[in-house]
This record gives C-alpha cells, structure tokens and sequence, in this order.
C-alpha cells in the first residue's frame, strides 16, 4: 500500500491532520455547549469545515494509488489511525491541560 518513501509520512499527516481537526471541532462544541452564554454564530462551523477539508489530502498522488489499490484497507486503516491519534491528543489534553 506504502510502495514510496513519500506515502507513509504523508498519510500519518493527513490521518494528524484529521484527528487534530476533529478533536478540536469537538472539543469546541462541548465546550460551547456547557457554556450557557454562548450564541452561535457561522464562525462555529470553522473548525467543521476544516475537518472536512482535511479529507482533500487523501486525494494527493500518493495517497491517491493506495486508495485506488486497497480501499477498504485504506479506509479501516485511515480511520483507526484517526481514532488512536484522537485518543493520544484526548490524553495529553487531559494530562497537561
């Protein structure tokens, strides 16, 4: 799936990429929602659109030929990635902040 030196960094930033957009959309969110004096305003869906944007990655030519090949492999492994990157900022999160 990783044929080239390029593919596996560049897939570990996307897969950063998207677990730090995620956690911070959400994180957000949760706060905004605890916090009884919030108004919601369009500037709230930034951090959404970010994470969003964040799928454009997989589409660079190196990534691209790994989802051509296997993509159910790509996608299991793109989301466990995601999922264990989100779990490891969570815990930093919790421990420094």
């Amino acid at each position: 799936m990783f044929k080239n030196k390029r593919s596996l960094p560049l897939f570990l930033f996307a897969c950063a990429a998207h677990a730090g957009s995620f956690f911070y959309f959400f994180a957000q969110t949760i706060s905004n929602a605890l916090d009884g004096s919030h108004r919601k305003t369009i500037l709230d869906w930034i951090p959404l659109a970010v994470f969003l944007a964040t799928f454009a990655l997989h589409a660079l030519p190196p990534l691209r030929s790994g989802w051509k090949a296997a993509p159910v492999k790509t996608l299991l492994l793109t989301v466990s990635s995601t999922a264990v990157l989100v779990w490891v900022l969570g815990f930093v999160n919790r421990l420094f902040g």
